[in-house]
């Protein structure tokens, strides 16, 4: 179990110790989702919550980024913004709600849109000091998604969660 890995072109898991690392490796694209990482990155969710040897589950960026959000360019021209939804989001979601690991975001840098959200869905948050977080739905017309306007309130609360969700102010630390 302990001291293995395995790669994608998109995720690297490590697993380390009774815990699973898990590695978004777009550094080019700032770690944007692509539906085929949100995809295994549920997989690997699921098995390891089902492991009884994994103790926890830590998510990170590759690069200078945590995760830039949604890859719009890797939409397939068919698919709506609410298929893209309810495709990926929603069962990752849905998986990290139920795991019982733990789930930790250890955020290296920036984490905008979907991946702020991400990192809000995990049951613990590790900040490095450099990090920026930025809502940017606003920025390109859309409404905050990918679980945001659920976790944000019971973090900050709902008058500074509007805020952070409407301004799209930088370093929300």
């Amino acid at each position: 179990m302990n001291n293995e890995t395995k790669t994608t072109d998109e995720l690297l898991v490590q697993l380390r110790e009774n815990v699973c690392y898990v590695t978004f490796q777009r550094p080019t694209y700032y770690n944007a989702f692509t539906p085929s990482l949100l995809q295994s990155l549920t997989s690997i969710i699921e098995d390891s919550d089902r492991n009884d040897q994994v103790r926890a589950i830590v998510i990170t960026g590759a690069g200078k980024a945590f995760c830039s959000g949604q890859d719009l360019k890797a939409m397939k021209s068919a698919e709506t913004y609410d298929q893209l939804l309810e495709n990926n989001y929603h069962p990752l979601l849905r998986v990290m709600r139920a795991a019982k690991t733990p789930l930790i975001a250890a955020v290296n840098g920036t984490a905008a849109g979907a991946g702020m959200s991400l990192s809000l869905a995990c049951d613990y948050r590790l900040v490095h000091a450099n990090t920026t977080f930025i809502s940017a739905f606003t920025n390109i017309g859309l409404v905050p998604d990918a679980g945001m306007m659920y976790d944000l309130p019971r973090l900050v609360g709902s008058a500074k969660a509007f805020e952070i969700a409407t301004l799209n102010e930088k370093n929300l630390r």
